[in-house]
């Protein structure tokens, strides 16, 4: 898919997590980090076992990744900006199935990062279109009885009289209300 020389300068670019998340650090902070416990921009360093930084000072830590797409992802940052780089500047109709294989992920993460992604480069901020490819791709990954609730419950019933429907039969998500000894 990318051309070997597209994937070196992107890797000469970033080579790592911690190139990453310093470009990160230093495009949300130009100007240093604010330290809000000293209440003034002070020197930070790297804390190795998380994605954050330390102020020398007070030891305040400061998360780039908090209020962006990449917050609580555990997709390495490497792979979210890999995905950028390809739907930005090479091919921004690629089908999800292919940039999950370009990235070594599984459907539903790329499927959730191209959506993440498309939305914070339209112009409104909104989601924009799925076009039909996505909508099928879409379609092979959540079916009908798993779109209600995507942490893998049943969505609650609207009306008591729902509720009694839904309780009488298969017993739920996993199929059985009890465990057979």
């Amino acid at each position: 898919m990318l051309s070997r020389t597209d994937q070196r300068s992107f890797d000469i670019e970033f080579p790592d997590e911690d190139a990453c998340l310093d470009w990160l650090k230093d495009q949300m902070f130009p100007d240093g980090i604010f330290c809000e416990s000293c209440d003034r921009v002070t020197k930070h360093h790297r804390i190795r076992t998380r994605k954050s930084y330390s102020c020398d000072r007070c030891g305040h830590h400061v998360h780039p990744t908090a209020g962006t797409i990449y917050h609580k992802s555990r997709t390495p940052l490497k792979k979210w900006f890999y995905a950028i780089y390809i739907l930005s500047s090479i091919d921004p109709d690629l089908p999800i199935t292919e940039l999950a294989e370009e990235l070594g992920v599984t459907y539903k993460t790329a499927w959730r990062m191209t959506h993440l992604i498309r939305g914070m480069m339209s112009e409104d901020g909104d989601e924009p279109e799925i076009d039909e490819q996505d909508e099928e791709d879409e379609e092979l990954l959540l079916p009908d009885d798993l779109t209600q609730d995507l942490s893998g419950y049943k969505a609650r019933a609207a009306t008591p009289e729902e509720a009694r429907a839904e309780s009488t039969g298969t017993g739920g998500f996993f199929g059985r209300s009890r465990r057979r000894r």
